[in-house]
């Protein structure tokens, strides 16, 4: 080998080994079918306390670690427990309170999507649900409703241990829109 070629292999090697790592990183991470069950278990714990109303049952499904978050603005755990205890506030009237959310809020959805509840939605929608994988550790749900005038709802679940706890944009919280 030309002490050029040598050079250059030298130079490039360490390269090639590290592209190879990161791409290995980049492997699609597949959920084990304890993983995927207690996800569908978390999911199916925040869908019963929210059509029940049942704002403590919700709270021990939300992140103590991540809380949640609207567009740009990050809320503490401690914080959307507060919004929860106000029937005031955007947070507990999009979960439970379709007519005042509208009423507040409606401006800011479109027509063929009005501004609807949680507790809505949940009372119609499927039971299916759709997990997309990000990494080891979060997922993003998404639910359907049959009912046209009802958009789909993401969740975004964080892994806790052995648990999947909702954070980050799973929820409208602090603003009536959240997204984008």
């Amino acid at each position: 080998m030309k002490p050029s070629k040598a050079l250059l292999f030298v130079l490039l090697a360490p390269l090639a080994c590290s592209l190879a790592v990161a791409d290995s990183s980049l492997a699609k991470v597949h959920l084990t079918p304890k993983d995927e069950q207690a996800i569908r278990k978390t999911v199916e714990n925040i869908r019963s306390a929210i059509v029940s109303e049942n704002i403590e049952g919700l709270l021990r499904n939300i992140s103590q670690s991540q809380g949640l978050a609207c567009t740009d603005t990050q809320y503490t755990y401690s914080k959307a427990r507060k919004f929860l205890q106000n029937r005031s506030s955007v947070f507990y009237k999009s979960l439970f309170d379709s007519k005042n959310f509208s009423k507040d809020c409606g401006a800011g959805y479109p027509s063929e999507y009005p501004a609807i509840s949680e507790k809505e939605f949940y009372s119609t929608a499927s039971q299916e649900i759709s997990i997309e994988v990000f990494d080891r550790n979060w997922v993003k749900v998404t639910i359907r409703s049959p009912v046209k005038t009802h958009y789909e709802r993401w969740m975004y679940l964080h892994r806790e241990g052995d648990a999947w706890r909702a954070a980050g944009g799973s929820f409208v919280i602090g603003e009536c829109t959240c997204g984008g």
